[in-house]
């Protein structure tokens, strides 16, 4: 139930998990079954909601600069969430996916919504994409995604501290 999902949504945004579950199968035979699930469906989802905590956003905001998330695995992919500020007045987001098993074909469609949250009331820039990604086409850039005036001002509630 709740144990199996948080797991998955641990193993998600951890890609050392992986071996850290096959591992744990191995050491704990009584369990194995139930390790077993969890990489299944962490290998065959073909759907997932990310969640990334920007913690160092001014660093992107003050200078020509991208962020960069953790790998999340999804669908035996690893995907990789990126924020650019490229000098203009708008962020951009591009969503990178890359396939950890290095095989030469492959491709994979998929519909993208991005949300930036306002932490004081919950309100959100959202931008929508569609894109097939493949070993030569693994890099969706997304239009604006937000001004940065609105970014940074306190009082629109979207930087802390």
């Amino acid at each position: 139930g709740d144990l199996f999902k948080r797991a998955i949504n641990f193993a998600r945004c951890n890609f050392a998990s992986y071996q850290v579950i096959l591992n744990f199968m191995q050491r704990n035979e009584e369990k194995a079954d139930t390790a077993a699930k969890i990489f299944t469906a962490l290998k065959n989802e073909s759907s997932a909601i990310l969640k990334w905590n920007v913690k160092d956003l001014k660093v992107v905001l003050m200078e020509q600069a991208e962020l960069t998330s953790h790998p999340f695995i999804v669908n035996n992919l690893e995907w990789r969430l990126n924020i650019v500020n490229n000098a203009g007045n708008f962020l951009h987001f591009e969503m990178q996916c890359n396939n950890p098993n290095s095989f030469p074909d492959w491709s994979c469609e998929a519909r993208i919504e991005c949300r930036v949250y306002n932490h004081k009331n919950g309100n959100y820039h959202s931008i929508s994409m569609e894109h097939t990604y493949s070993k030569g086409e693994n890099v969706q850039k997304s239009p604006r995604l937000v001004a940065l005036k609105d970014i940074t001002n306190p009082f629109k509630g979207y930087i802390k501290d």
